[in-house]
């Protein structure tokens, strides 16, 4: 009984670091994807500033 408790205990904390690296991962391919974004857009009003030019 107390061994498959302990097993349980481990299976869980497996799971959770397994989840929060996942979900570390989703935010940094979010953060990654509003730089690149916003990098884009930066490029996209200087090229509009130097039309208006």
């Amino acid at each position: 009984m107390f061994r498959s408790k302990q097993l349980h205990k481990i299976h869980i904390f497996k799971h959770s670091r397994n989840f929060s690296q996942s979900q570390q991962y989703n935010e940094n391919q979010a953060a990654i994807r509003i730089i690149k974004h916003t990098k884009q857009n930066i490029m996209f009003t200087k090229i509009q500033r130097n039309k208006n030019v």
